[in-house]
């Protein structure tokens, strides 16, 4: 403005304002002012480099920030926000239609599953899928959010092939790892679990 205001009186600091701002984005010739003197034009001139590599640079970072929620989504390792929902742990031959019910009831599912990818990606309803291990209390915690569950659905986690006693077993720790947290959240959470023997 004090370049141009010297040469031309009749420049105001908008117009400027406004030239400068499309300058950035890169659509300088929509403006309706354009600067006389070779100063301004300099200005104008190193505001467009910078402008389009700041305008790229914020255009990346949020497309790498998408991408990255998405991939980690993807590979099981968000947080689930959902309040008053089913948490489903572990995974087996029938745990799908399990799932799929409570999803197309209109039910929100958090499902805590040691697998490779998530084994429903394609849920008619609200579902969110944590890779990771269901004993563990981190994970029940602050990852599922029991403590926001309407209830919690231990399946008997019986494709890896352990001894059925073993499956039983990881299933009754993991009924008592929910106890502990039921106490200290001072809160009932209503849990439902499937023993093979």
């Amino acid at each position: 403005y004090l370049v141009e205001s010297a040469n031309d009186g009749d420049v105001n600091a908008v117009d400027l304002l406004w030239t400068a701002l499309f300058t950035i984005v890169g659509v300088a010739d929509f403006a309706e002012k354009h600067p006389a003197t070779p100063l301004g034009k300099l200005i104008i001139f190193v505001l467009s480099i910078c402008g389009i590599g700041i305008v790229g640079w914020i255009i990346a970072e949020l497309t790498g920030n998408f991408v990255l929620n998405q991939l980690r989504r993807m590979l099981g390792m968000t947080k689930c926000n959902f309040k008053d929902h089913y948490v489903v742990c572990g995974w087996n031959s029938h745990a799908k239609v399990v799932v799929t019910q409570l999803c197309e009831g209109g039910d929100r599912v958090c499902v805590i599953a040691d697998l490779d990818k998530d084994p429903l990606p394609d849920c008619a309803g609200e579902k969110h899928w944590i890779k990771g291990d269901f004993s563990d209390e981190e994970v029940l915690k602050e990852k599922a959010g029991i403590g926001n569950a309407k209830s919690v659905i231990i399946l008997a986690n019986n494709l890896d092939g352990k001894p059925k006693e073993d499956i039983d077993a990881k299933t009754i720790l993991v009924g008592l790892t929910i106890r502990t947290i039921e106490e200290e959240l001072k809160k009932d959470i209503y849990t439902v679990a499937e023993l093979l023997d």
